[in-house]
């Protein structure tokens, strides 16, 4: 942000005073002397002009756009956007989440269309989208592309393009630097959130999903510490599969969520931003560290899983 702040006070000439700035650096070596002399500026009214630029840029706040490509039913794209309704009300009215960016959220009605919104709006290559055809959704850059048709009912298709935009919203509004030590909340809080505004337009989706996570755990069953951290996180993911340890993640922050609140989740999160550590946040938001509520997770997991068999 501190560079686009830095290229749009010189508009046209932003670029090549970039350049001079890191040649200034090598031949200076003093970023603040070589602020000056690529851009006539000294680090103090930099700092005095940026704070006021950054505090404008988030105030003007993001937004979830949703349109259709081809032949995709008018209720198809209101449902889409009553669901990123309410999960807007939970991450931003709640949860202190709020967007930073313009989202698209791209509805196809089929498998060719859904192909055809791939190369046209991502770029990717035809003998690619053959082989994308097979999946659902796709997103990059602030762009969800969603084969809405796959999904035969409305309550599906909300709940899916409820966790796409959830996907996207953690991805632009909260940096993986905030939760890469406690990392399981990072799914968790995506996955929850996107249950429980389906719930709200779908009654009972929320429980629904709740077997879903569970019915997922079968065979091996990672503990709640090996997802601490974020390497291993994704290592226990390639290892026993994606769906398994967002399941995992997901029933635990329910249980987060059950004992503390809907808003605790929001509570972690604004410590974080001012802690900026997520284990010592945890342990101001919910009371407990995140060792004895791991081990406390462990137990209430055993009994639902042999409620559930």
């Amino acid at each position: 942000l501190m560079v686009l702040f830095l290229l749009e006070q010189r508009k046209e000439k932003g670029p090549a005073a970039i350049a001079e700035y890191f040649r200034q650096c090598g031949k200076l070596r003093d970023g603040k002397k070589a602020l000056y002399a690529a851009f006539g500026i000294d680090y103090a009214s930099f700092s005095d002009r940026f704070s006021p630029w950054l505090a404008s840029l988030l105030a003007q706040g993001g937004a979830v756009e949703v349109e259709a490509h081809g032949a995709v039913p008018a209720g198809w794209t209101q449902g889409s956007q009553d669901a990123t309704a309410k999960l807007s009300a939970i991450l931003s009215g709640r949860w202190n989440i709020p967007l930073q960016s313009t989202l698209r959220i791209i509805l196809t009605s089929s498998a060719d269309n859904f192909a055809q919104a791939l190369t046209h709006e991502l770029g990717i290559a035809p003998d690619e989208t053959e082989r994308a055809k097979a999946e659902t959704w796709r997103f990059t850059r602030g762009i969800a592309i969603i084969q809405a048709g796959a999904y035969p009912s409305a309550q599906a298709r909300a709940q899916v393009v409820a966790e796409v935009v959830a996907r996207m919203w953690f991805a632009d509004a909260l940096p993986t630097v905030f939760t890469d030590r406690l990392y399981w909340l990072r799914p968790g809080g995506i996955f929850t959130s996107a249950a429980l505004a389906t719930d709200t337009l779908f009654p009972g989706q929320f429980s629904r999903q709740q077997d879903v996570w569970l019915r997922r755990l079968t065979g091996e069953i990672p503990t709640l510490k090996d997802l601490a951290e974020a390497p291993n996180y994704h290592a226990t993911a390639k290892r026993l599969g994606m769906l398994k340890v967002e399941a995992l993640s997901s029933l635990a922050t329910l249980l987060l969520l059950e004992k503390y609140g809907l808003d605790s989740y929001g509570k972690w999160i604004s410590t974080i931003r001012e802690k900026g550590d997520p284990r010592a946040s945890f342990s101001s938001a919910y009371g407990q560290s995140w060792e004895a509520f791991a081990d406390e997770f462990q137990s209430w997991l055993a009994l639902r899983l042999k409620k559930a068999s």
